[in-house]
């Protein structure tokens, strides 16, 4: 008897423990779901456009128009894995006048990291750390993240504050970030949003217990923040 009740107690502990997503899951995924996450982001703009700036309203009515949607439009024009980040930052200071950007993900252990001007390079991870990098003649056809240089100052701003206010290190990585460009001059909005697999089960993936785990929306000018919409309990 004392037996089962220790592993019931054991069997609680691990259906409460974070489980994140490998980094070959959230790119699988991602590879499989471009289509429904079209749809997702519609959906996202929908419900954020009561919340924003007149000018950003207006844009969204645009691009939500029955007509632009069955056109299907990029609706963002820069979506990054949190788990890019790194590499993205590291490729940038490398190549710092390189165009848009795109990380193809091989395995939990590698990824490639390529621009469209041809450079690429394959990083190798240990825990989640670059542990080496090297420059490769190998591009891909496809890859998870995208972005585009002229979103590149927005989002690492909106990043970086995101990091800072979360400071949970052990969540970044679980999170995505789209741009979106209304063609309002330096003006980004950038959307961050917990990565949701499991429909039963939305945050078992992630701690709840700090700041922003149901993601942030930001406007920004530059690297100014102008704008700021928590999704839900912050």
């Amino acid at each position: 008897m004392a037996a089962q009740r220790l592993n019931k107690h054991q069997l609680k502990r691990e259906l409460n423990a974070v489980r994140p997503y490998s980094r070959s899951q959230i790119a699988d995924a991602q590879r499989h779901e471009a289509r429904l996450r079209h749809k997702i982001t519609a959906g996202e703009l929908k419900w954020l456009m009561p919340g924003l700036p007149l000018p950003w309203q207006t844009w969204v009515q645009q691009v939500l128009r029955p007509e632009a949607i069955a056109a299907q439009p990029a609706l963002c024009s820069s979506f990054v894995l949190g788990m890019d980040i790194p590499l993205l930052q590291r490729f940038a200071a490398e190549v710092p006048e390189s165009d848009s950007l795109h990380v193809h993900s091989l395995s939990d252990a590698q990824a490639l990291v390529f621009s469209d001007a041809g450079h690429c390079v394959k990083a190798t991870l240990q825990q989640g750390q670059i542990s080496d990098w090297q420059t490769s003649p190998a591009q891909a056809s496809e890859s998870e993240t995208r972005l585009r240089a002229a979103d590149a100052t927005a989002l690492h701003a909106a990043w970086q504050c995101f990091a800072q206010e979360m400071d949970c290190p052990a969540n970044l990585s679980q999170f995505s970030a789209q741009v979106f460009d209304a063609d309002l001059q330096s003006q980004r909005l950038v959307c961050i949003s917990p990565i949701t697999l499991d429909w039963m089960d939305h945050y078992a993936n992630i701690h709840t217990d700090c700041r922003w785990f149901n993601g942030v929306s930001r406007i920004l000018d530059g690297t100014q923040i102008v704008h700021t919409m928590g999704h839900g309990r912050d």
